[in-house]
Parts: structure tokens; sequence; C-alpha cells
């Protein structure tokens, strides 16, 4: 049996300076309640009173000096643990990477990140996410990130994405592994695999440098989901009203997935279109081929007009 110690409620705020700015005095206040034991008469406060407050100071302040910084950095320096001689394997490979002609500055800040991020950030390392912070160009940094796969630096993987969380709810280390359906536990959706929208590659550290974590935080937080502007949740068979301010115009109204009688209808419709064109030509349709038709002519130059 599991004896709770106490209920802790925490609530943190920053206070505004006259010019709508982050003060540099964030304040943060918590209050417990230890249960009417022994240890958690003890225990409690000096968990909360003291180890709690200073790692909750420290965290909130860190998070002041990013709100503050005209260019957070995409990761913050962490205390790491590398595998046995991993430093120095780095090292080398690094060096190997230079002699592939790769920028010696994209692999000065690459390794830089390796031996400092967080479990969180080498996870899912995006290459276009950290060319657009160091400035350079998007395909230099995606092709460093391969070519850091090649000598051992690196492993790549393919993540599906969630449309919803953004998260990665499948990963391989090749396309043949993605699987065209996938379920969402956080999310408890159901969505399909579309690889140029809700495919992604990315990269990790190899484990024979570092051995890295997979982790996920703050699942459908608005950081991570900046697509979603605003949500409703809709019971079976519920109906709501939406009013959007529209100017005047065509617009298109797109799902994720068209259902299987709409794209049967479509289909047919297709069929309908081509068995026309087949006709005005003294064509004859033979049979259907998927979404496709084979189709006989009297004469080459009419099924040149019908295509």
């Amino acid at each position: 049996m599991i004896v709770p110690l106490a209920l802790l409620w925490f609530t943190g705020n920053f206070t505004t300076a006259g010019n709508d700015s982050f003060s540099r005095a964030p304040r943060n206040c918590g209050r417990s309640s230890p249960t009417r034991t022994a240890l958690g008469l003890t225990a409690i406060p000096a968990q909360i009173g003291f180890l709690s407050k200073r790692s909750f100071d420290a965290a909130i302040r860190r998070y002041d000096k990013l709100a503050g910084s005209a260019k957070p950095s995409p990761y913050t320096p962490t205390k790491t643990s590398f595998a046995p001689s991993g430093r120095a394997r780095l090292a080398a490979l690094c060096e190997k990477l230079r002699a592939q002609g790769v920028s010696p500055e994209i692999v000065k800040r690459l390794a830089e990140m390796l031996e400092q991020a967080d479990d969180l950030t080498l996870g899912r390392i995006r290459s276009h996410a950290l060319a657009d912070y160091w400035g350079v160009p998007r395909r230099a940094v995606l092709e460093a990130c391969l070519w850091a796969t090649r000598t051992g630096i690196l492993d790549l993987q393919w993540d599906s994405i969630c449309p919803h969380c953004r998260g990665a709810k499948q990963t391989s280390a090749s396309l043949s592994g993605i699987r065209s359906q996938v379920y969402c536990d956080n999310c408890n959706i159901d969505f399909a695999v579309n690889f140029d929208q809700t495919v992604e590659l990315t990269f990790r550290p190899n484990s024979a440098l570092r051995i890295v974590e997979a982790r996920e935080y703050c699942v459908g937080g608005p950081q991570v989901t900046p697509h979603i502007v605003a949500q409703q949740l809709i019971a079976p068979g519920e109906q709501r009203q939406l009013t959007l301010p529209l100017e005047a115009g065509r617009y298109r109204l797109r799902s994720l997935e068209l259902g299987d009688a709409p794209a049967f209808g479509r289909v047919m419709s297709h069929f309908d279109v081509l068995r026309e064109v087949i006709a005005e030509e003294d064509g004859a349709l033979v049979k259907t081929i998927g979404d496709a038709v084979m189709a006989v002519f009297r004469r080459p130059v009419a099924a040149l007009r019908a295509i």
C-alpha cells in the first residue's frame, strides 16, 4: 500500500515591469499539507521548503532568461553521460567528418550539441530547425547530418507525426517500416500516414557515443501545436455551429481523410468523364484498372485526341 506524504498546490507567476516585459524577479509560491505521519511531518518541510524551492526557483529563472532572449537556444546545456570512450570517439569521428568536406563550423556546433544537450532534445534532432537557429543553409545542415550517419556519429530515423499533438507515434530506421495507419494513444485518434506532411526525417546520437532515453514532454502544449488555434470536443451525435469572419470569395474545406463513400463517388464520376471522352472519339471502353481505363479506338490519332 502506498501512503501519501502530502498534498501539494503550486502556482507560479512573473511580475511585469512598466514596459510590459518580464522583470528579473520571478516569483512562485507553493503550499503543502503534510499527512499526519512522522515521515510526512519531518520530510515534507525539508523537501518542499528547501530542495523543491531551489529547483523551482532555478527552473523559473531559466524560463525568464529564455523569454527575455532575442534568440532562444534550441537546447539548454546540461550534465550529460557518454558511453565508455564516447567523447574520444566523437572527437575522432568529427575529424573524419571534416575530411569528408563538411563545414568545420557545422561540425563544431553539432559536436557541442551532442556533448551538452539533454536527452529530450537529442531524441529527435531536426536538421532544418538547427539550420534556422544557426543561420546556415538548411541543405548544408541536412547533408552534414547525413554524412554523420555514414561516419557513425548519428543514426537516422523516420518519424510518423500525429497531426494533432505533433508527437512521433511511429519510428523506423527505414521508410519500409512505416505503417500506413497509425494510432496516437495520447490523442486517442487513428490517422493515415501522409509522407509529405506527417513523416519527418530526424536524427539521434549513435549509441556507441551516447545513449539517449526517448522522452516526451508537454504533450499537446501550445509550443508544440502552433497549428491549432482553437478546439472543441464534440460528443457523438452532437452538433456545433461556428460563424467564421471570412471575406467574400471561394474557400476549400479540407479534412485529413476523404472517407470511403465520397472517394468511391469521385472515382465513379471520373469514369463517367472518361467514357464521354472515349465515346466522342468513336472508341470503346474495355475495362477499368483501378482509377484508370483500357480503351480501344479505330485509329491511333483518335486515341491521342482522347488523351
